[in-house]
C-alpha cells in the first residue's frame, strides 16, 4: 500500500515542506538561487508538483500546461522515501527509477539545499506514521 492516499497529501506532505523550505530565512533565498521551474510527477497517482525556484518561491499541485525546465517522474513513494532521507535521487536516476527531462544538472546542484528539508518532513510526515502505526517502535 502507498504511504500517500491521493494527490492532496503528495501535496500536503511534499509541496507542505518544500513551501517550509521556500519561507525558511537561509533555505529559501537558496532555493530561488536556482532561478528554476521543478516539475514533481507522480507516475502512480494524479499528483504533480509545480515548484517555482525564484523568489518567491512557490509551489502549486496540479497546475495547467505550463512551461518547466525540469521534470522528474516517479512514484510517490520514491517521494516520501526521499523525503526521509533513505532513497537516492542519483541513484534512483542512473537505476531508472525515476526519470527525468529537462536540464537535470541545475536539480542535482540543489540536492544539498534539499537535503537539508528532510529533518522536516520527518517531522511533518509522523502524525501521520503514528496513525498508521509505522513509526519506529509503534505497536501493532
Amino acid at each position: 500500500m502507498s504511504f500517500f492516499a491521493s494527490a492532496a497529501e503528495v501535496d500536503c506532505y511534499v509541496g507542505g515542506v518544500l513551501r517550509l523550505a521556500g519561507i525558511d530565512p537561509c533555505l529559501g533565498p537558496q532555493l530561488a538561487e536556482a532561478s528554476l521551474t521543478l516539475r514533481l510527477v507522480c507516475s502512480d497517482l494524479p499528483a504533480r508538483l509545480t515548484v517555482d525556484l525564484f523568489d518567491p518561491v512557490a509551489v502549486v499541485l496540479n497546475d495547467g500546461p505550463i512551461e518547466v525546465d525540469v521534470e522528474l517522474t516517479c512514484e510517490a513513494d520514491f517521494l516520501d522515501a526521499y523525503f526521509r532521507g533513505r532513497r537516492n535521487l542519483v541513484e534512483a536516476l542512473a537505476h531508472g527509477e525515476v526519470h527525468a527531462r529537462g536540464r537535470v544538472s541545475k536539480v542535482l546542484k540543489l540536492l544539498p539545499v534539499i537535503e537539508q528539508t528532510f529533518p522536516y518532513y520527518r517531522q511533518i510526515v509522523a502524525v501521520k506514521d503514528r496513525a498508521a502505526g509505522s513509526a519506529p517502535g509503534a505497536f501493532s
